[in-house]
């Protein structure tokens, strides 16, 4: 497969609650190839099993053990009186929910300043004008990744 899955098998099994079946395996790694395809896409990172952050690891095993439960996505579920079902919206592209996507846009390389991303910060200088004061003062910008971020000025 092109891709290489974020995530082992047998981390799988573990969320599973039991080992995979020598028929299942091949159905386990390739939907954990697929959803890590889908998560690197979002992220559009370099990752590999090794590098992969906690989270994003997490997200991956949450969305395969989903999908390895639920192959054909029902929203709903009904058995005699009881029935459950899951909100439309909550699993928007059909395979992560709401909350995983905001982990994978966190971890994103366009998230700007970031443990996995690179970003420059900009900063303006001013030896005190012409004032000559000797103090020497910069903006720096406290909210990297924000489509606006806020900046603060600063004495040195």
């Amino acid at each position: 497969m092109g891709v290489e899955a974020l995530a082992t098998v047998e981390a799988l099994e573990v969320r599973l609650g039991r080992s995979f079946q020598d028929h299942e395996k091949p159905r386990a790694e390739a939907i954990l190839h697929d959803v890590s395809a889908l998560a690197l896409g979002q992220t559009k990172a370099k990752w590999n099993v090794a590098t992969v952050p906690p989270d994003v690891a997490a997200v991956v095993l949450s969305a395969a053990l989903r999908t390895f439960k639920n192959p054909d996505r029902y929203i709903q579920q009904q058995v005699g009186s009881w029935s459950a079902r899951l909100d439309r919206d909550e699993v928007r592209n059909g395979v992560f929910t709401k909350p995983e996507l905001d982990v994978l846009t966190r971890n994103s390389q366009d998230a700007g300043l970031g443990l996995y991303g690179f970003a420059t910060v900009s900063r303006t200088r001013d030896e005190g004008g012409s004032g000559g004061s000797g103090d020497v003062e910069y903006w720096e910008t406290n909210q990297p990744g924000s489509p606006i971020p806020y900046s603060e000025k600063r004495w040195w």
